[in-house]
């Protein structure tokens, strides 16, 4: 019966575009951030930014279309995005060292995650004419188990190969841009250096080693493309939609 009205819930989301529901998705993320730290502070808001990794590497395999801009789009950006907003909120209302804190928990819920996945994968599955539910079900359920989160390793790989890439690159492109005669503001030099390496570096370095390099079916250029383009436009909305959240709250 549950399952039944959920399938009436996504049809009727359906009627409405995709980019309506990215949208929608991103505002509500940010409230559910402030909500978090109003009534459970850094504790609520480090388990928010260890699950929505998570939940954005199942999300990622989840492709659908933007009607505006047209392009292909892998979901989960809004996930990461307010994962980001999260430890914005720790750094700035509970200090720098808990928010450290809470990304090396994050990255070590992950690491717990996979490994508890991979075992239960690696359980024989049952086979009974004799059980309640029936045999079909099982084995369905069991195939999409395994069609969700046996891409986890090559996504938490590209996760992390993504991270320190876009790290090291706003290291340098920072140093170097501070040299340029024109621009002397610091607030500008960090924009700046953020935008390429948390959205461009990022999105790029993430799309390439998840889709062409470690998968089966690599995408093709003009695709990978695309997907990166369309990335790169939701990560630039996502920022700014948190940029208002945060200087919101701030206030």
């Amino acid at each position: 019966m549950l399952d039944h009205l959920l399938y009436n819930v996504v049809d009727f989301l359906r009627l409405y575009p995709s980019i309506g529901i990215t949208v929608f998705s991103s505002i509500i993320s940010g409230f559910f951030v402030i909500q978090i730290n109003r009534s459970f502070g850094y504790v609520g808001l480090g388990c928010y930014m260890a699950l929505m990794p998570i939940l954005g590497n199942i999300q990622v395999l989840y492709a659908t279309r933007y009607e505006i801009i047209d392009l292909p789009v892998f979901l989960g950006t809004i996930s990461l995005s307010s994962s980001f907003l999260a430890n914005d909120f720790i750094n700035e209302f509970y200090g720098k060292d808990i928010a450290k804190k809470t990304v090396y928990l994050t990255f070590f819920i992950q690491i717990i995650f996979l490994v508890n996945i991979i075992l239960t994968m690696g359980h024989k599955p049952l086979i009974s004419e004799n059980f309640s539910i029936p045999q079909d079900i099982i084995s369905k359920n069991i195939n999409g188990i395994f069609q969700t989160f046996l891409p986890a390793p090559r996504l938490l790989i590209a996760s992390y190969a993504a991270y320190l890439s876009s790290q090291l690159f706003e290291i340098w492109l920072y140093r170097a841009i501070k040299y340029v005669k024109f621009i002397k503001n610091t607030l500008i030099l960090h924009n700046i250096s953020l935008f390429f390496s948390s959205v461009i570096i990022d999105t790029i370095v993430f799309t390439s080693v998840s889709f062409c390099f470690l998968s089966e079916s690599p995408l093709s250029y003009q695709d990978l493309c695309y997907i990166c383009s369309s990335a790169i436009v939701i990560r630039i909305f996502c920022n700014f939609i948190n940029s208002l959240f945060l200087k919101t709250v701030i206030r």
